[in-house]
């Protein structure tokens, strides 16, 4: 069972009370029209106040649901906690709803947090979530947290289905890149007094990590930082690691509200054994590590990505995507550029970012079985490369840039 109470940086979960009834009302009438109808208010105008209370009342003794609170004012905004599983199970599933009023500012994603590492640290090793695929604001809450979907579908509808996700706890344990990355972030705090965050993004964030896989790193300090940038990167070269290091550093300002030139201060490729200081000079690759980190980004040090990374305009990312495909058909890995073109075409068609390796499962789920991205799947996997691009990959990866095109017009016309 989870706790009575617990408490977040900006929130508190706390057991539900009938009192609560005329604020989870509202929860029901705020709905999107897709949801089944027994989740909606009925033609005789229930569940009332009075019905909700009732319920509230009744499963006090064995609910997982708490109560989602400001901690600020005492404003009760939602609920989060677990549910049983809807396929009939003994397991437990995460749920979470909060009113419309308070969406966007991160509040689903802390509370969750808060529930997953009570299951964790109760000695949980899986737990699961259910999302309608059409629901993309709680797809990326989900992803963020580390659910990756399934393939399975829970329920069906006229208006879409219902995705099963799942996570592995004991992550925080396990995972190949988090000692690395906890040395990365000492180093970090010791040598920036100004430092406001440190994010794992990449294939470590987006539950891609494989034998290939670098550990991507994203820093955000406070501007007019007068930090020795060069003495910062040769401690970082010396770190070492399993994996190679890509690492910038960036100005908080420039990440809250990113645009051109896209700025950097530091950028160290441990790979290359190299420490650049910027020097007004910017990197297009910021474009895809700062919606990246935004969307699913793991903090080691500071707020929630979210909190502290603007949103990259939709057009400007599919541009650049497009521009990284060109690059990858030409000059990258085969293993490499088709993949990434799975995911462009991925995020394309549903807002959603994945790693390259659910990219090529997407691909395969959506168009069917291809030998071409099957290989690239099992050299990720493997961790070894495929070489340059064939005829094949190079046609593949130019269908995807037009499949990119389509999709974006298409957005812009709705």
């Amino acid at each position: 069972m989870l706790p009575g109470q617990i408490e977040t940086e900006r929130l508190v979960l706390r057991r539900q009370r009938g009192s609560d009834a005329p604020v989870f009302r509202p929860l029901w009438t705020e709905r999107d029209p897709r949801v089944p109808v027994h989740r909606r208010i009925d033609a005789s105008d229930r569940p009332s106040v009075e019905d909700i209370a009732a319920d509230i009342r009744s499963s006090a003794a064995t609910s997982q649901l708490l109560t989602v609170e400001l901690k600020d004012t005492g404003e009760v905004i939602g609920y989060c906690g677990l549910v049983p599983s809807r396929d009939g199970s003994s397991k437990d599933e995460l749920a979470f709803e909060l009113l419309a009023a308070s969406h966007g500012r991160g509040y689903a994603t802390e509370a969750s947090r808060a529930v997953l590492e009570r299951v964790d640290g109760g000695g949980g090793t899986r737990l699961r979530a259910t999302v309608w695929d059409w629901n993309i604001a709680s797809r990326r809450v989900l992803a963020r947290l580390g659910f990756r979907e399934t393939g399975e579908v829970s329920a069906e509808s006229p208006h879409g289905r219902s995705l099963v996700t799942a996570l592995s706890l004991g992550h925080g344990r396990v995972e190949p890149w988090r000692e690395q990355a906890e040395a990365v972030a000492e180093v970090l705090e010791r040598l920036i007094p100004d430092l406001v965050g440190v994010h794992v993004h990449g294939s470590a964030a987006l539950g891609g990590f494989g034998p290939a896989s670098d550990l991507d790193v994203l820093v955000l300090v406070a501007g007019e930082s007068a930090t020795d940038w060069a003495a910062v990167g040769s401690a970082l070269l010396a770190v070492g690691g399993e994996r190679p290091l890509e690492m910038s550093v960036v100005d908080a300002r420039q990440a809250s509200a990113p645009s051109e030139p896209w700025e950097y201060l530091l950028h160290v490729s441990s790979a290359e054994q190299r420490a650049v200081v910027g020097d007004g000079g910017g990197d297009t690759d910021l474009v895809a590590h700062y919606a990246v980190t935004r969307a699913v980004g793991l903090p080691l040090v500071g707020p929630a990505p979210e909190r502290v990374i603007g949103r990259i305009d939709r057009a400007v990312l599919l541009g650049h995507l497009a521009e990284e495909l060109a690059w990858g058909s030409a000059r990258a890995d085969e293993r490499y550029a088709v993949l990434n073109a799975c995911r462009a075409v991925a995020y394309a068609e549903d807002g959603l970012l994945r790693s390259k390796i659910d990219g090529g499962r997407w691909w395969l789920t959506r168009y069917g079985e291809s030998a071409l991205v099957g290989a690239a799947l099992a050299a990720q996997l493997d961790g070894r490369n495929r070489g340059s691009c064939g005829p094949f990959a190079k046609q593949f990866v130019a269908e995807a840039i037009e499949r990119m095109s389509l999709a974006g017009t298409a957005t812009r016309l709705r």
